[in-house]
């Protein structure tokens, strides 16, 4: 089905596509967006979505803590995607870095609703990535902190 922006909300949008229309959306200055509480921290975390530079998976996606200065990354949380990888992501999916440094945040991000995890894995020498799906709560706040991305079809109703 082709897009267009006569979709009646955000969510309309067939999840097969979701992952590239974000990354398409992102602006050159990312605006982070939603909220994570982790345990073993004291101030919250924020998404910020972005793209990779190279063909993979459109979208990347990190954390970063609002500071007295501005925004402060706190980690990286996708990884993209090779191609001669033996697991296979689907548009509305990305591929997460969940063990070591990142197993704290993973757990809190999938906690705070905007994750779904499935059960495929991409094994590695040190550990395994996880593929998780991108969820209606994800794309709504996407969409509330890029309002200039109100007109295009993931967000045409926010």
């Amino acid at each position: 089905m082709p897009l267009t922006a006569t979709r009646s909300s955000p969510l309309d949008i067939p999840t097969h596509q979701r992952c590239l229309l974000i990354a398409m959306c992102t602006p050159k200055t990312p605006r982070p967006f939603g909220e994570v509480a982790i345990p073993s921290l004291t101030s919250k975390l924020h998404l910020v979505a972005g793209r990779y530079p190279y063909i993979g998976a459109p979208l990347a996606l990190s954390l970063a803590a609002r500071e007295p200065w501005g925004w402060e990354p706190f980690c990286e949380l996708t990884c993209n995607y090779d191609r001669g990888m033996s697991v296979a992501i689907e548009g509305d999916e990305v591929l997460v870095k969940t063990y070591s440094e990142n197993a704290e945040v993973a757990a809190a991000v999938v906690a705070a609703g905007y994750f779904q995890p499935t059960d495929k894995r991409q094994p590695l020498n040190f550990g395994d990535l996880e593929v998780w799906k991108v969820t209606d709560k994800f794309v709504t706040e996407f969409c509330s902190a890029n309002r200039q991305w109100a007109k295009s079809p993931l967000c045409s109703q926010h």
